[in-house]
C-alpha cells in the first residue's frame, strides 16, 4: 500500500519540474518576442527636404550589412526624384584604396514631416535585403548635423555637412541616441582623409 503515494510524490515532483520548466521557456520566449517588438521613438518634426538634400559625411554609425567597418571616407548624396521620392548614392573608399558605391531608392512615408523614410537598396548584390525604415530622429536647425536610427535600434548614423564634427556635438547626437534605447557599445567611427 505504501508503493501507491511514493509513486503519486514522484509524478507530482515530474510534473511540478515539467510545469515549471515550461514557465521558464514561456518567458523566456516573451522577453524574446517583447525585445521584437517595434518601439515607438521620438522623431524629428517638419524636415525641410530642401535643407536636408545634398552632401554629408558619415560621421559614425552602427554595424550594418551594406557597409563594412573598414571603409573609410564615406559621403552620401541625398537628391529629389520626385514628390516624397528621394535618391541616394553612397560612396565609400576601402582600405585598399579602391573607391565604391551604391545606390537606394527612399519613399518618404510621413509626410509633410518628412523624418521617416522606407529605403530600398538597389544593386543587385543588395535586393536579399528587406526594406529598411530610418527615420530622422534629430536634425540641427542649421540642418548641419543629422541622427538616423530605426525603431528597432539595430542601425544608427551620425552625419554632418562636414568630415570632421566637433567631439561635443558628437557626444550630445550620441547620448540622444542612448536615450532612444540604442547601445553604442560597437558604434563605428569613420575616417576621413
Amino acid at each position: 500500500m505504501e508503493i501507491i503515494p511514493h509513486s503519486s510524490n514522484k509524478r507530482l515532483r515530474v510534473l511540478k519540474i515539467v510545469v515549471g520548466g515550461a514557465a521558464l521557456i514561456g518567458l523566456g520566449a516573451g522577453k524574446l518576442l517583447w525585445d521584437l517588438r517595434p518601439r515607438s521613438m521620438a522623431v524629428a518634426k517638419k524636415v525641410d527636404l530642401d535643407q536636408f538634400l545634398g552632401h554629408w559625411y558619415e560621421i559614425a554609425r552602427k554595424p550594418v550589412v551594406t557597409e563594412r567597418s573598414s571603409f573609410k571616407n564615406i559621403r552620401l548624396e541625398y537628391t529629389l526624384q520626385s514628390e516624397n521620392h528621394l535618391n541616394l548614392e553612397l560612396r565609400y573608399q576601402t582600405k585598399e584604396g579602391r573607391i565604391g558605391q551604391f545606390h537606394a531608392d527612399i519613399k518618404i512615408v510621413n509626410a509633410p514631416d518628412n523624418s521617416k523614410f522606407l529605403i530600398k537598396y538597389l544593386p543587385s548584390i543588395f535586393r536579399y535585403l528587406r526594406k529598411g525604415h530610418h527615420w530622422i530622429m534629430q536634425i540641427d536647425p542649421e540642418g548641419q548635423v543629422v541622427l538616423i536610427g530605426n525603431s528597432n535600434r539595430k542601425s544608427l548614423w551620425l552625419l554632418a555637412r562636414s568630415p570632421q564634427l566637433d567631439s561635443s556635438i558628437v557626444e550630445e547626437y550620441l547620448n540622444i541616441a542612448k536615450t532612444a534605447g540604442f547601445k553604442l557599445n560597437d558604434l563605428i567611427t569613420v575616417k576621413h582623409e
